[in-house]
């Protein structure tokens, strides 16, 4: 008895408790399998504990298969058996098997899941892969629905040769999450071996039920490139259904739930004027430690000091801070602001102090405030003259008509000319970096990304709870700006799915911004594309996004270290 007649695609789940069969049958599943391996899998144990000396495989399936499954689902159920007891009898089992209520039987563990060397001594024994099918085909005319496990493509021929209506390829042990490796095929070396096993089965018997499971096939898009190049009629999943989803739901609604104490922060009072403050100077996030900074640019903002430093972390933008100190208040007077960079402004001197004829614009009247960026940059001499003229005006609140100045740097005072230095020290706001409010990072992100979506005229891809989560414990070297190019990069990915914890952790353990044309050393470049190949389930165009580099790029290392 074939699961489907041909004409329609099947899905069977693996389920190792009632909770997975009552939701796998609502979901619209086909069929149900009762595993020891989903047992153990539901028990916190890996799947390949299954082929293990743990417990009695039939006993482990017998303790919830009748209670939990047959009470749970009406779509037909097929139990793990073996023929490793004493005294087996094949017909007996079917008739059992039928009697209490399961629509047929599945090889399982099967033999062939051990290696050939265990295989063989099985066989020798009378307990290995022949038995197996003997016990199949036995269940099959008695009236189940048989399900034969293979893993190699000789097999699989045994199995038609013989007359099984179904036959599985199965690929080993998934691969992903938190406790399977990964695979050691790739998705196209599945292809092909999935390609010649269909292809020489269906020449012996067209009619047989093909199905897959297992290895690298671990989502719908994997699924798909492989039924691109073999012809099956069904897929079963194993831990692509019990683990992965849970493991995935659980993480993402634990930390969304560690996050509700950030989002009820925000809510209070003072905190909530502080906020729109920064907002409208253009931060985003409300994390106590930005909140501070935010209170003391307020303060200052009041107090209208002679002279004030602002010190802003590397690879975040200074015209929030600047905006946050020369922005007009509402029905007030608009500053008249000159603005400055040490980078790029020609002939500082004559431009800060004058040339006789004109006054520069620390001692322009008709200015009101001075903002040099990047002080730094300047000539030490000129940072000293700087300086001296800050002495001379003072340095807090005053009555004098001169412009006050604020300079702002990415650098901390002791990289300036030691007498500006100081001053910028006595007076300095510092703004927090962003390994510091790991509160804002879910506000960043979502920013972030619906920026890239206007640029993209597009929906904005979310990140899930568990990847936010992971987020907020990065230590961000490269602060918003790194925030942002990893937002761009996800943003770019055909997926319109939330960025999943794998996706984010693949992403930082690669970390992206490499610049082709300088490579990492052979050594650590082979490494690292070796790595990211892993990571990314061998998939070229997942693994160049993850390293920050073309295509091109990526074949090309892969070239020049002999790995293509």
């Amino acid at each position: 008895m074939r699961l489907t007649d041909g004409n329609r695609f099947v899905v069977g789940v693996t389920a190792g408790s009632g909770a997975v069969a009552a939701i796998s049958t609502h979901a619209g599943a086909d069929f149900l399998l009762a595993l020891n391996a989903a047992r153990l899998r539901n028990m916190g144990a890996p799947s390949i504990a299954c082929m293990l000396p743990l417990s009695d495989a039939a006993q482990l399936v017998d303790g919830y298969a009748d209670t939990e499954l047959l009470a749970q689902a009406d779509i037909p159920i097929l139990i793990g058996t073996n023929c490793w007891r004493e005294a087996f009898d094949a017909g007996a089992l079917a008739k059992a098997v039928l009697a209490r209520g399961f629509a047929g039987i599945v090889n399982f563990p099967p033999s062939s899941l051990y290696p050939d060397t265990i295989q063989r001594r099985l066989e020798i024994a009378g307990v290995g892969f022949s038995a197996e099918l003997e016990m199949l085909k036995t269940a099959q005319d008695a009236g189940c629905i048989a399900v034969c496990y293979c893993r190699t493509v000789s097999q699989g021929r045994q199995a038609a040769l013989l007359g099984l209506d179904n036959i599985l390829l199965n690929f080993g042990w998934n691969s992903g999450g938190r406790v399977s490796p990964s695979s050691d095929m790739t998705l196209d070396e599945a292809a092909t071996v999935a390609a010649s096993f269909t292809r020489q089965i269906r020449r012996i018997r067209p009619d047989t039920c093909l199905l897959l499971e297992g290895g690298p096939v671990e989502s719908e898009q994997d699924l798909e490139a492989v039924l691109r190049h073999a012809d099956f009629n069904g897929y079963i999943g194993g831990s692509t259904f019990e683990r992965l989803p849970v493991e995935r739901s659980i993480a993402d609604r634990i930390a969304s739930f560690k996050l509700a104490k950030t989002r009820n922060a925000a809510t209070q009072t003072p905190a909530r004027q502080l906020i729109g403050f920064g907002r409208r100077s253009g931060f985003v996030g409300s994390d106590a430690a930005l909140l501070a900074a935010l209170e003391q640019m307020h303060a200052a903002r009041q107090a209208r000091p002679q002279f004030l430093g602002l010190f802003v972390p590397k690879g975040d933008s200074m015209t929030p801070a600047v905006q946050a100190m020369v922005r007009p208040r509402g029905g007030g007077r608009v500053l008249q602001v000159a603005e400055f960079s040490g980078h790029d402004l020609a002939d500082a001197p004559r431009v800060l102090f004058g040339d006789g004829q004109r006054p520069g614009a620390c001692f322009d009247t008709q200015t009101d405030v001075v903002v040099l960026r990047h002080p730094e940059a300047l000539d030490p001499s000129l940072q000293a003259r700087l300086a001296a003229h800050v002495i001379e005006t003072g340095v807090a609140a005053s009555p004098s008509r001169l412009p006050r100045m604020i300079l702002v740097s990415h650098d901390p005072p002791e990289r300036m000319q030691p007498d500006l230095g100081a001053l910028m020290r006595a007076a300095l706001i510092e703004l927090p970096a962003l390994r510091a409010r790991p509160n804002d990072v879910k506000e960043l992100l979502e920013n972030a990304m619906g920026n890239q979506a206007q640029q993209r005229s597009g929906p904005a891809r979310a990140f899930s709870p568990a990847a936010i989560l992971r987020l907020r414990s990065h230590d961000w070297p490269g602060n918003t700006a790194e925030l942002v190019a990893m937002c761009a990069q996800f943003a770019r990915a055909p997926s319109r799915k939330p960025v999943s914890l794998d996706e984010v952790e693949a992403h930082l353990a690669v970390r992206t911004g490499l610049d082709p044309a300088e490579p990492p050393p052979d050594g650590d470049r082979r490494l690292l594309v070796v790595d990211a190949l892993k990571r990314n389930g061998f998939r070229k165009g997942q693994t160049a996004q993850a390293l920050g580099i073309s295509r091109k790029t990526l074949y090309n290392w892969m070239k020049r270290e002999g790995l293509s």
